[in-house]
């Protein structure tokens, strides 16, 4: 997009303004020029929804991504199709660009009939949740500032419809309890813009829990990859634990002796092994391995029904102040 001729989008209505600042690798300013095509490519009614919409909302791109999430009212031809004539290839839920971008669309019917409400309340939450997301989207013009060099200037800009908080984070509540198989591992970065999203807009009413934000966000690293999502690594493996252990209890071998012999970095790791060993084999009374597992599982339950409480008490308030405007 060029800086000397910023794009706009023929969207009418009453306008509100975002700035945003551009990153290094000028990946957001590729985000705004596919905006551009999108709406070049004669989609109608459509608004600008999920991860890059929280982005937006939040004036600052706080994960990766190069997906554009849409929805639109458009009826004929079915939204997909007003996309391929800027598509490189088709997916099952939309269009892959040229450079890669995947860009979905999910096509909302214009008028909601609380009769033909789907009858399970995933399928439901979910109509109804995009359907308010497009009902309510504003229209916004999106300013991209180039800080670099000290030039401090506006490289991009595009109008468009974009979803509102309490919409964005209605249909995130809902998408963390429906992925599913390989979508599962979107559940996280679904619960962080949840809490972003609430955090930017009631920061004295949302309280993060212990290693909340740890929680919702360990495991990404440079370019939204996973590192080490089972935790790290085991340094000794179950055999090399099993025969270390054996060397003291079976053979009675010392400690510190074993240890050094096996090269284990400090006695005191062998001396925990055995502690566990003996309360597995009934020698110690202490919680055996299995009863330590499920007390880590039944903590895990329990922090994550806390964290699920306190984020849908935040929400509960944030709709409420958004159906009542009187009261903000």
């Amino acid at each position: 997009m060029s800086s000397s001729h910023p794009n706009d989008f023929a969207v009418s209505g009453e306008r509100s303004d975002i700035v945003l600042i551009a990153d290094a690798n000028g990946a957001m300013a590729t985000l705004l020029e596919h905006l551009g095509e999108v709406d070049r490519a004669g989609l109608s009614d459509w608004a600008l929804i999920g991860g890059l919409a929280v982005m937006v909302r939040l004036e600052n791109a706080h994960r990766p991504t190069r997906d554009i999430d849409t929805l639109s009212r458009q009826v004929d031809p079915e939204p997909k199709l007003t996309l391929l004539g800027i598509a490189e290839s088709a997916t099952p839920t939309g269009v892959v660009l040229a450079d890669g971008t995947k860009v979905d669309v999910i096509g909302v019917d214009p008028r909601l009939d609380l009769d033909e409400l789907p009858e399970d309340v995933h399928q439901r939450m979910f109509v109804l949740s995009h359907w308010w997301m497009a009902e309510t989207a504003e229209v916004v013009t999106l300013s991209l500032f180039d800080q670099a060099e000290n030039r401090g200037e506006i490289i991009a800009r595009c109008t468009l419809r974009l979803a509102r908080p309490a919409a964005l984070v209605a249909a995130k509540l809902q998408s963390i309890e429906t992925r599913r198989g390989v979508m599962a591992t979107k559940r996280e970065s679904d619960a962080y813009d949840v809490y972003r999203l609430l955090r930017a807009n009631h920061p004295h009413e949302v309280v993060s829990p212990p290693g909340f934000v740890q929680c919702l966000s360990r495991g990404f690293g440079h370019g939204g990859r996973r590192l080490h999502p089972m935790g790290r690594p085991k340094k000794y493996s179950d055999e090399f634990r099993r025969r270390a252990v054996d060397e003291v209890l079976e053979r009675g071998r010392k400690i510190g002796e074993v240890a050094s012999s096996l090269g284990i970095t400090s006695p005191e790791t062998l001396r925990r092994w055995v502690r566990q060993a003996e309360a597995d084999r009934g020698l110690r009374e202490a919680p055996t391995t299995e009863e330590l597992a499920e007390i880590k599982k039944l903590r895990k339950e329990v922090a994550d029904q806390q964290r699920t409480i306190e984020i849908l008490k935040a929400a509960t308030s944030f709709f409420v102040q958004e159906a009542n405007p009187r009261s903000q």
